[in-house]
């Protein structure tokens, strides 16, 4: 071998290897790349690292090598709509996620208000699961309204695990957001006797806006079960009155109704024209077949016995 061929060897040899290696490290970067692209969104955006569709970590987690890793890294990342989106996984996939709890405890310190609202859904599904859970909702009560209203759910559904569960929904309840107050009325419903100022707190959510039908139907349904102990609970009444029956749909119609005629009968003399109301709402009634035919089961013919001239108010209405 001369000298010409030897040193052609000795440059073919390294250049090869150059090229091998430069290989591998596009691979091995490819690869990386490829889990980034993973991350996933939910809601149908594209995936955020292609503009190509990628496999989702949210609907193909179990396939995705080292995703609960994933989830850990961009959990940290700066964009909040990222944090979001893996909120999310977490949630879908809480218990394939060895960490999951301590990443969700980090993320409610998360100054975003949509990564809180996630954040909080997910305590409310995993209350458990989650270090200090009820303590990390205690100070979620002070943030957009988006937030107030997942945190009411949280404490509706977990009351007795939250710390201060009456004080935070007393503090809900001056929200002008309708959401936000029919959360606080849910809470009422389930645990008015465990919160010291609940009459106070069912009357201040009369002071912040509209009401709706969803909240009228609970409300009649508070009222009916704790009417001495909300102040101005007959001008409550009356209020809710005026709009109840020709708001409701016809699924809600007979509860409502049952529940009106209790609070009639059980509190006529603390209405202000309990009897012209009565027959003004007796009216609406006869307007509605399935509900005239209850008026004349014996049930509640025995509501109308007690309140005065309940009888002449169905015959008058050609109910009996």
């Amino acid at each position: 071998m001369d000298i010409q061929e030897i040193l052609s060897f000795s440059f073919i040899f390294p250049l090869a290897a150059g090229i091998i290696f430069g290989f591998l490290v596009l691979y091995m970067f490819r690869e990386d790349v490829q889990k980034d692209n993973y991350l996933v969104c939910v809601s149908g955006y594209m995936n955020i690292r292609s503009s190509r569709m990628k496999p989702l970590l949210f609907s193909d987690f179990d396939n995705i090598p080292n995703a609960a890793n994933l989830v850990e890294k961009y959990s940290f990342d700066s964009d909040p709509s990222i944090r979001v989106k893996i909120v999310d996984v977490i949630d879908a996939h809480f218990d394939k996620i060895p960490n999951a709890g301590e990443i969700i405890k980090r993320l409610s310190y998360d100054q975003n208000q949509y990564v809180k609202y996630s954040v909080a859904d997910v305590i409310d599904r995993h209350f458990d699961k989650i270090p200090n859970a009820g303590e990390i909702i205690k100070t979620f009560s002070y943030f957009p309204k988006d937030v107030k209203s997942a945190v009411a759910k949280v404490i509706k559904n977990h009351f007795d695990k939250i710390p201060d569960a009456g004080r935070i929904t007393g503090e809900l309840s001056h929200s002008s957001d309708i959401d936000v107050k029919l959360q606080c009325a849910k809470i009422l419903k389930k645990h008015f006797n465990k919160i010291p100022d609940a009459g106070k707190i069912f009357a201040d959510l009369y002071k912040y806006g509209e009401t709706d039908e969803n909240m009228n139907l609970l409300s009649i349904e508070i009222l009916r079960d704790h009417f001495n102990k909300i102040p101005k609970a007959p001008e409550i009444f009356v209020n809710i009155l005026g709009t109840v029956m020709t708001t409701s749909t016809s699924g809600d119609d007979e509860i409502i109704f049952q529940d009106v005629i209790r609070i009639f009968s059980k509190h006529f003399y603390e209405i202000p024209d309990a009897e012209e109301l009565l027959e003004i709402f007796m009216t609406i009634v006869n307007k509605k077949e399935y509900l005239k035919e209850l008026c004349k089961q014996q049930y509640f013919k025995n509501f109308f016995v007690n309140i005065p001239n309940g009888m002449e108010i169905l015959k008058k209405n050609r109910i009996i």
